[in-house]
């Protein structure tokens, strides 16, 4: 399906990339602007005020929503966007850009991102959810993981060394050194709840 687009807004994590997700930004709107887009763009203070612009922005009125950046601002525009009709636009600006690299998006070069974009070519994907135990959904669009992969994670969000993969790597040995399972209650399609221990559970 092909969407026309006039109007788009651009969320941009500036943090991503070791801060080199606003030169991205500044490329890609150069490109939407040179096709006649009218781009608003939009920077968070953090994860709660950029949610705050994207439902304001949603709200309104815009074709189409492009954040600039790596996974975790994809995953912030997942749950504003989730069952909406509003598109999703990505110009890869992460560490990893595993969603990017899922969809086979060009990274590392944001005008070729935004020509995918400028395209206006849509697709309906499927997106898994998580309920936590307060009843709170949050959307993921390619995999959750749970035990050493998310400590993995979390290590990685917290280290400022060293830099871009090599920092999963650091992460990755230093929660290897402390390897243990973990006690897991899992159901599938209403099956019996299966309670065991678990180093990694990962849904896709």
């Amino acid at each position: 399906m092909t969407t026309s687009l006039a109007r788009i807004t651009v969320l941009t994590n500036p943090l991503s990339g070791h801060g080199n997700a606003p030169h991205a930004t500044e490329r890609a709107v150069a490109r939407f602007q040179q096709q006649g887009l009218d781009v608003c763009a939009i920077v968070g203070t953090d994860s709660d005020h950029a949610r705050r612009l994207v439902r304001e922005a949603l709200d309104a009125g815009t074709d189409a929503l492009v954040v600039v950046g790596g996974d975790g601002v994809i995953s912030l525009a997942l749950q504003e966007l989730a069952q909406g009709e509003v598109p999703l636009g990505i110009v890869p600006a992460g560490t990893g850009n595993d969603h990017a690299r899922e969809f086979a998006l060009p990274t590392n070069d944001p005008e070729a991102a935004a020509a995918v974009i400028v395209g206006g070519r849509t697709e309906t994907i499927d997106l898994g959810h998580i309920t936590d135990r307060s009843g709170a959904v949050k959307w993921f669009g390619t995999v959750m993981a749970a035990g050493f992969d998310s400590l993995v994670s979390d290590r990685t969000n917290r280290m400022r060394w060293p830099h871009g993969r090599m920092r999963y790597n650091v992460a990755m040995v230093a929660e290897l050194s402390k390897l243990r399972l973990l006690p897991f209650r899992l159901a599938f399609d209403d099956g019996p709840e299966i309670t065991t221990d678990l180093t990694l559970a990962a849904f896709g």
